[in-house]
């Protein structure tokens, strides 16, 4: 969590950047048909569900989001997971049944 929500003195943690930029690109395409799409790999795959999670209430007329998670660890909780479905975050969880 740390990678996610650390910050330098003149650096914004990754969730700031990349919510930040969200919000921007939203208003740019302002009137478009838009969806967001998170992908990761691994522990990007993590990172992918928190930044879908914190996107999906960003602000009011936020698009749909979905989030597509290769080879990652599951993440969270029951209470996350419920958090995640009533936000309407669309998850798909591609992981090998033959990973440790």
């Amino acid at each position: 969590m740390s990678l996610y929500k650390t910050k330098g003195a003149h650096v914004p943690s990754l969730s700031e950047s990349v919510v930040e930029e969200v919000k921007r690109l939203i208003d740019v395409y302002k009137g478009e048909k838009l969806s967001i799409t998170v992908t990761g790999h691994s522990l990007g795959a993590t990172l992918a569900l928190l930044v879908a999670d914190e996107i999906s209430t960003c602000r009011p007329d936020v698009p749909p989001v979905a989030v597509f998670s290769f080879g990652g660890p599951r993440v969270g909780n029951k209470a996350f997971g419920n958090r995640i479905t009533a936000k309407n975050v669309k998850v798909l969880r591609i992981v090998n049944s033959q990973d440790v």
